[in-house]
């Protein structure tokens, strides 16, 4: 069972948060589907990693020093491309900019000390530029005592890396979790595509005020205030899905 509270100074959950709550549950469904594959003791090596390679997303495991163990076709593909925002240098996992780097090391050695008190909680690090299509890193810790065959066991934490998502999917997936109208969604996408409003305007044909309009009111359904942030919780719910 899952369930969801919050203090009562904050009040009744709203449409909003309801709204949000539906958009978490698949990632919950995701990331204990992905455990239970890690974790699974009666799957073989060659089945393991068959199913971790057939993943869209991108898996990477390390040990306490950022040092790759495994890396499924996903990861392997993104590090070997020159304009990706993480990279495998030495046999280490590094991100495309030093302060991201310093900050991915800093979750993988938060893993390694962890110990099992922060299993099945994750820690977000963002590789790409807030003005380009979001790449998210998400360091999730590995309980000391789990079985980690047929990986090494200085495996301390895996690593789950998003690619980018078409503006088209990424604006269906928002459109679907919070019920845009068809005018918002056309709004949306460009809006996805970093375009500014006097750009979007143009595009559809439509005045200024009219597409600030409606992506003050996608914001306000998303419960977002930023262009940003609206791209990042995009990406994640398109990689939900």
């Amino acid at each position: 069972m899952l369930s969801f509270g919050r203090h009562e100074t904050a009040g009744y959950f709203d449409d909003v948060a309801i709204d949000l709550i539906r958009v978490l549950i698949p990632h919950v469904r995701r990331a204990v589907t992905i455990s239970n594959i890690l974790y699974a003791k009666t799957v073989s090596e060659t089945h393991l990693h068959g199913t971790l390679d057939a993943l869209k997303l991108g898996i990477v495991l390390t040990n306490k020093n950022a040092e790759i163990v495994y890396a499924n076709r996903t990861a392997s593909t993104m590090m070997g491309n020159e304009t990706s925002p993480l990279h495998q240098i030495q046999g280490h996992l590094e991100a495309e900019r030093r302060p991201v780097s310093s900050k991915l090391k800093e979750a993988i050695s938060i893993a390694a000390r962890n110990e099992g008190g922060l299993a099945g909680t994750s820690l977000a690090v963002r590789l790409s530029n807030d003005d380009e299509k979001p790449v998210i890193a998400r360091v999730l810790p590995l309980p000391q005592g789990s079985t980690r065959k047929p990986f090494a066991s200085e495996v301390v934490a895996a690593v789950f890396v998003s690619t980018p998502m078409e503006e088209s999917t990424c604006a269906r997936a928002v459109a679907q979790a919070f019920r845009l109208t068809p005018a918002e969604v056309r709004v949306l996408g460009p809006i996805l595509s970093s375009k500014t409003v006097p750009e979007v305007a143009a595009e559809l044909g439509i005045a200024t005020s009219t597409a600030r309009t409606h992506l003050n009111n996608i914001f306000t359904r998303t419960g977002t205030s930023r262009q940003s942030e609206l791209m990042k919780l995009a990406a994640q719910i398109a990689l939900a899905q």
